[in-house]
């Protein structure tokens, strides 16, 4: 891919800005296994004591080669139990992502909470309602010795010693989410839960000129999903998330079977997902479709997608990675269903 020459610091800030502003975040194929990313409430909710998850995710490498969209999630988390079968959710969240060849991208660290309300509570049924916040540092960056501006051309030569534009390869901003959350597990292996969430609630500034404001669009998360018992090894589970940031929606919807082995711990997961709505720039819109295969297996959580684009970029594929561990406890042990 060639340099890219801007004309102006406004074809910049519509380029570059814009991509945050009016853009989508990066979002995950495998959303249940990146819990701190997709909502806040999900802080804490597993069975057991310690959570620890890593993805990755590798987007439309076989189109755009090098410049893909790579992101990169560590997150861990636990719960303190209190009183009434109540509890308190703590979690760290790490993140990174990069694109193109300016190596636009940014990195974040967050710090997640939540507070988990039990409505009911028994050995056959347990609801719960849940509230979440996280508070993040941002810091977004560009490799700027990649840009071409008119000024470095002289007689149709581009000339990197001559200046360019001035603008910033990287700065910081604070960034917050609040979320909520529904638990009901009725009983083994038959659950519902249902969330809301909103991204950037505080609309930071994420434009790379001093002179231009561009503040951060609202992303609105709704998710929703289940499992439904066929017998005792077989299970459904549906499920879907959609995302609302500014003029953009996208739309991951699917279901899949869970196969029990005789322990009743650990399961294999087969999903099929349709994604619907992704954007590139430019506004031209992808529809995608998705297979997912996850275990769970000695309390390890491996999961791997592969998505492969139908139009728009029709061909494009992309993969994600999932790997997680959950340390159990039966002091701390809930009535939680498996997301």
């Amino acid at each position: 891919m060639p340099n890219l020459i801007i004309k102006s610091p406004l074809v910049f800030f519509i380029l570059f800005s814009s991509y945050y502003s009016s853009a989508q975040d990066f979002v995950f194929n495998q959303y249940n296994a990146s819990p701190l990313s997709l909502n806040p409430a999900m802080t804490g909710i597993f069975d057991g004591s310690l959570r620890i998850m890593a993805n990755h995710r590798n987007q439309w490498e076989n189109i755009i080669d090098d410049n893909s969209y790579r992101s990169y999630t560590l997150s861990l988390d636990k719960k303190i139990k209190m009183k009434k079968n109540n509890y308190i959710g703590l979690g760290f969240l790490g993140l990174t992502d990069v694109a193109g060849e300016t190596r636009l991208g940014y990195r974040q660290g967050r710090l997640s909470f939540s507070y988990v309300h039990s409505i009911d509570h028994s050995e056959e049924s347990a609801h719960y309602l849940i509230v979440g916040q996280n508070l993040g540092i941002s810091q977004r960056h560009i490799d700027v010795t990649t840009l071409r501006w008119p000024s470095q051309v002289v007689n149709g030569v581009f000339d990197p010693t001559l200046p360019g534009e001035n603008v910033k390869s990287d700065f910081t901003h604070f960034d917050m989410t609040t979320g909520f959350m529904w638990i009901s597990r009725f009983k083994p292996n038959n659950s519902f839960h249902g969330g809301l969430a909103f991204h950037h609630v505080n609309k930071p500034n994420v434009s790379f000129l001093d002179t231009i404001s561009s503040p951060l669009n609202i992303r609105i998360t709704f998710h929703a999903g289940g499992e439904l018992n066929l017998k005792d090894e077989i299970s459904i589970i549906p499920s879907f998330v959609y995302h609302k940031q500014g003029a953009h929606r996208f739309l991951n919807i699917g279901s899949g079977i869970r196969r029990y082995f005789k322990t009743g711990q650990s399961y294999v997961d087969f999903n099929v997902r349709a994604l619907i709505g992704r954007r590139l720039g430019g506004g031209i819109e992808t529809n995608a479709l998705a297979f997912q295969v996850s275990s769970f297996f000695k309390n390890i959580l491996f999961g791997f997608s592969y998505e492969r684009v139908l139009n728009g970029l029709k061909g494009a594929t992309s993969f994600e990675f999932s790997l997680g561990y959950t340390l159990k406890s039966d002091v701390e042990r809930q009535l939680l269903p498996r997301l």
